[in-house]
């Protein structure tokens, strides 16, 4: 049998990857490709961009090989990225804020 770790993907056999796109190809549209920084692309995508969609590989390279060029518009169509902002508020202040205006019943700016 041929062995399939994922450190190896490039010697993976057509058939075998082939296999491995069918697990996945309904995953693929809700995953945040363009939120993986350019390091983890190359070592844990680029090796398994066979099983990728074409127009997905081209949007792909342009986002890391010129991500200056690359439109906002382009990203319709493939899953949101996550906002970078950590629960709720997006910041302490915004945070203080809100619990100000909960406890005494106005805004305040602070």
């Amino acid at each position: 049998g041929e062995n399939l770790r994922f450190d190896n993907a490039e010697s993976w056999s057509a058939v075998s990857m082939q296999k491995f796109h069918k697990i996945l190809e309904d995953c693929i549209p809700h995953m945040r490709f363009f939120q993986i920084n350019s390091e983890d692309y190359y070592l844990k995508i680029y090796p398994f961009r066979r099983i990728l969609p074409s127009q997905l590989k081209k949007d792909l390279k342009a986002y890391y090989f010129a991500p200056k060029l690359h439109l906002k518009e382009k990203l319709e169509g493939y899953a949101p990225q996550r906002s970078k902002k950590k629960g709720r508020y997006s910041s302490e202040r915004d945070r203080k804020k809100e619990i100000l205006k909960l406890y005494c019943g106005k805004s305040f700016s602070l």
